[in-house]
């Protein structure tokens, strides 16, 4: 395993507002120690929900200066897979979190969040601060 950390909008949101002095001082070490990375999707959900201008400037530098992640192929198509067996068993997630647990999987990272529905996918391996 890694030691990377794919970051989640969840932890991002928090970081961002500085409503949370432990998320910001973990996300800052894992910055500085340069095992923070990103993938699309974070950026595409950040940017989504971000109202001010200025704001956007903010968070565009500071997911520009990371490592990125992209999903390919064969990410997607594991992911499809594990959104069946989930729905196999009774269980629906949203595509956005599957993608980001198959791509930190894929990527030997784990995963920093807020979001305990995570617990729910196989073979994700999640961020303990």
């Amino acid at each position: 395993m890694s030691n990377k950390v794919i970051i989640d909008t969840s932890i991002w949101v928090n970081f961002f507002r500085g409503t949370d002095s432990k998320t910001v001082k973990e996300v800052s070490r894992l910055v500085r120690e340069e095992r923070a990375v990103l993938a699309g999707l974070v950026i595409t959900e950040l940017i989504q929900g971000i109202k001010k201008k200025a704001d956007e400037k903010i968070v565009k530098k500071t997911m520009a200066a990371l490592p990125y992640y992209e999903a390919t192929r064969e990410v997607w198509e594991k992911t499809g897979k594990k959104i069946k067996e989930l729905r196999l068993k009774g269980v629906n997630l949203p595509l956005s979190d599957v993608l980001l647990a198959t791509i930190a999987e894929e990527n030997n990272c784990s995963v920093f969040t807020l979001d305990n529905h995570f617990r729910q996918i196989d073979g994700v391996s999640l961020f303990k601060s």
